[in-house]
């Protein structure tokens, strides 16, 4: 589960204690897979308007009951209020089409709302479409930086893959090899293929410097 998002501290702390103290059931009852109950604690909520609840509910119907048209419609209730995890997961759900009828003109929109509030997974989402749809290398790695600075398995993986990219601007050979190592360490199997192929194809010099990154990374996570 995501950390809790600024947005949903500031809806906890206008809750009344009884509400908070339902929210907190809810929780609880969700983290322990006991879905009933939680819908039962946050529905109420939803209804009055609370977006963290709302998130919980849409969570519920698509985790818990299997039941993604009940999941995407408390999803868009929560994402127009501004809740950054429902609006990325509603884009994945216009993306695939579960619970909605398909479309990547909103998938995108609501990727890139989510994106402006610093989701990773929604960065992710808008690179893989800048590289794979509309082949601007330029775009994909801006969104890939922003979700790899977030510790993004595989934004890490696929900006170290465009920065030994024949249409990257300047390789980087060594940060390629840190960004798949810990890429790798975050269990991206294709992120240590990737390392140790590249890393028969390096000078000793490029593979020091690679090692570098990854010790200064270490100290800081």
């Amino acid at each position: 589960m995501r950390a809790v998002s600024a947005l949903l501290c500031c809806l906890l702390l206008c809750l009344s204690a009884p509400a908070l103290a339902s929210f907190e059931k809810g929780v609880l009852a969700f983290e322990n897979e006991d879905f009933q109950s939680a819908l039962k604690e946050f529905l109420p909520l939803a209804k009055a308007g609370n977006a963290g609840a709302m998130a919980y509910v849409g969570r519920i119907y698509d985790e818990g009951l299997e039941q993604p048209v009940d999941a995407a419609a408390w999803f868009l209730k929560a994402a127009q209020k501004g809740d950054v995890e429902s609006r990325t997961r509603l884009a994945q759900m216009y993306q695939t089409g579960e619970g909605v009828e398909k479309n990547e003109g909103l998938a995108l929109e609501w990727y890139a709302r989510a994106a402006a509030q610093g989701d990773d997974e929604a960065q992710l989402a808008l690179g893989i479409d800048a590289e794979s749809v509309l082949d601007d290398i330029a775009a994909a790695q801006a969104w890939y930086e922003k979700a790899a600075a977030q510790n993004n398995a595989e934004a890490q993986y696929r900006l170290g893959l465009i920065l030994i990219g024949d249409e990257v601007v300047t390789r980087d050979v060594p940060r390629a090899w840190f960004l798949f190592s810990v890429a790798a360490e975050n269990d991206i199997d294709e992120a240590q293929q990737a390392r140790d192929v590249l890393e028969l194809e390096m000078e000793p010099v490029e593979i020091r410097q690679g090692q570098a990154l990854l010790q200064k990374w270490k100290k800081s996570h």
